[in-house]
């Protein structure tokens, strides 16, 4: 996340990502086709802790690095 949030975030965005923390809460595996490719991925319900501009950031952007496949997609949960 680091590598994709630098050139479009200031540094100190950036340092907020050492503090993310994610638990698992109800995940599964699964496989994703993604352009003929088979992909490994996990989905489920997680909890994300990090300052509140981090996850908005986040929440806006998706998580990970296929976010264009729409893997990483994210909603919030009550």
């Amino acid at each position: 996340m680091r590598s994709r949030f630098q050139d479009y975030y200031p540094k100190a965005v950036c340092a907020l990502i050492e503090e993310l923390t994610y638990t698992p809460i109800n995940t599964r595996k699964t496989v994703i086709k993604s352009f003929d490719i088979n992909v490994e991925a996990t989905v489920g319900t997680f909890t994300l802790t990090a300052d509140s501009t981090l996850l908005n950031i986040i929440l806006k952007n998706g998580l990970g690095i296929r976010t264009g496949n729409f893997s990483g997609c994210l909603k919030i949960v009550d």
